[in-house]
């Protein structure tokens, strides 16, 4: 293939990945309770000029994941204060981004054929178009597990431990923005598989060890004022609490219907497809390994993703595909792979076959995505007429309607009528009764307006959502708040070797 071809291949690829992205921006980007909640504890945190030593609490535990997504979400705020959209933006070109690096990869291991190949199928995946406007910690995951990829690469390409520490510090980011990135760390004892000298293979272990270490710096800092409490509950969960939840799971669900329910939704669009491609990269790698057709680093790229899918198997939380999305970039390299080994006419096909299924299953949804940006927008200037030239507290009742009150909250941010001593309004929910004046109704939800006798009662059901009060409750209690745990590593040693 002629260099020129070459690189307008790339490039039709790179406005491929572009357009499917942006397509419907205005009213596709997220704008639900946790994207609204993100945005203005970013906004906050620079009008108090703080950086968030942490992140947001898990769902999973009393544990709280790093603060490095709150700070690309301060920074493209602190670039453009004025501007909603920016973090989506940001999220989004970064997405585009993450196809480049694809690029890089499949250049690296497979040359021009395999780039071409894992970047339609990068351009095109269903999970990473629609998550490039999810402002979400797992959207995050993606595009770090796969520069760790091409560090990996990199590393065994060029020989230089930088681009392990490289490796460590993508890891480490992974880490921070959700702790399914701790998957990633068999990046970590894989270089003892490459056939570098053993010199390189340990001063890169430490490497990446010293990378990942550096993003952890600020969670571990502030983990140290709570008495490690954070990382306790964390130990807690994973070597305890995990398994207190019934999970139904077998290897013939996993294989029959978790992996390729998934896998579909990274390539092929289809359940059908993730089946067929499930079980043709898994003859495919049976095939080339008896022909002896791995190259290196491919086969440790292929044991890693292995290694992977045997620990997902076991895995016991909810089949989430957010908490799946660690595997993206193996599943993608894993296809690409196969496909990059067969014949001209037979790759085209399959191929094909695989971005036709994507474009299809995205053509249907794509159209149809909406975030009520402008419901909310119509919300917020009919509260603002009902008070006018008044400053305005807005309230949830019991956190029952934060996809509606976030956004609302986020909204009035923008501009300067929000005040948590302001005139108290509320988001009702759906069905509770109630005889408080109706300003308007958002989604079958409606606002109403609250007595201030009501909202100081101690016992009231009505929380204040503003920007201000929401940064007190999830950042600033917790800077002063001792976190609390009740494991002990100790206890739990002595428990498991049955000593007293």
């Amino acid at each position: 293939m002629k260099t020129t071809y070459f690189y307008l291949l790339l490039s039709l690829i790179l406005l491929l990945a572009a357009f499917l992205r942006m397509y419907h921006f205005p009213e596709r980007f997220g704008l639900g309770s946790d994207d609204a909640r993100d945005i203005m504890i970013a906004q906050e945190s620079l009008i108090r000029q703080r950086l968030p030593q942490f992140g947001s609490f898990s769902s999973a535990g009393p544990f709280v994941f790093g603060p490095l997504f709150y700070w690309i979400i301060i920074a493209s705020k602190f670039l453009f204060p004025h501007s909603l959209e920016t973090p989506y933006v940001v999220t989004l070109l970064l997405s585009i981004g993450t196809v480049g690096v694809f690029l890089g990869i499949g250049y690296l291991t497979g040359g021009r054929r395999m780039a071409i190949i894992i970047g339609l199928l990068a351009a095109s995946s269903p999970q990473l178009v629609l998550r490039s406007v999810v402002l979400g910690q797992h959207s995050y995951v993606a595009l770090f597990g796969t520069l760790a990829l091409l560090f990996f690469v990199l590393f065994y390409k060029k020989r230089r431990i930088i681009y392990f520490l490289a490796a460590g510090v993508a890891t480490g980011t992974a880490v921070s923005m959700h702790y399914q990135g701790l998957n990633l760390l068999l990046f970590a004892p894989a270089v003892f598989f490459l056939p570098v000298s053993l010199r390189q293979k340990i001063y890169a272990f430490f490497s990446f060890f010293a990378g990942l270490i550096l993003t952890q710096l600020p969670l571990l800092y502030w983990d140290s004022h709570q008495q490690f409490a954070n990382t306790g509950n964390l130990l807690d969960y994973i070597l305890i609490a995990q398994y207190r939840i019934y999970t139904p799971n077998s290897w013939k669900l996993f294989i029959g219907n978790y992996l390729p329910t998934y896998w579909s939704y990274v390539s092929g669009g289809y359940k059908s497809l993730g089946i067929l491609s499930e079980i043709f990269v898994g003859f495919g790698c049976i095939y080339l390994w008896i022909r002896k057709r791995f190259t290196h680093p491919s086969l440790v790229i292929f044991s890693i993703f292995f290694l992977l899918l045997g620990i997902n198997r076991y895995y016991r939380g909810e089949r989430f595909e957010g908490y799946m999305i660690y595997l993206v970039p193996f599943i993608l390299f894993a296809s690409s792979y196969v496909l990059s080994k067969l014949s001209k006419i037979f790759t085209i096909i399959l191929l094909a076959i695989l971005v036709m299924g994507n474009i299809f299953f995205l053509v249907k949804i794509l159209p149809h995505q909406t975030n009520h940006l402008r419901q909310y927008q119509d919300a917020l200037q009919k509260i603002t007429s009902y008070f006018p030239n008044q400053k305005i507290a807005l309230y949830d009742y019991s956190w029952l309607n934060s996809d509606i009150s976030y956004p609302i909250s986020l909204l009035l941010s923008q501009t300067t009528l929000g005040n948590r001593s302001g005139v108290p309004v509320g988001i009702h929910c759906k069905n509770c009764l109630s005889d408080l004046p109706v300003i308007t109704m958002v989604n079958e939800h409606p606002v109403v307006v609250l007595d201030k006798d009501l909202i100081r009662d101690r016992g009231s059901p009505w929380l204040n959502v503003n920007q201000e009060n929401l940064y007190n409750g999830l950042i600033s209690q917790w800077e002063q708040k001792n976190l609390r745990t009740t494991f002990s590593l100790t206890l739990f040693l002595r428990w498991k070797l049955g000593l007293k």
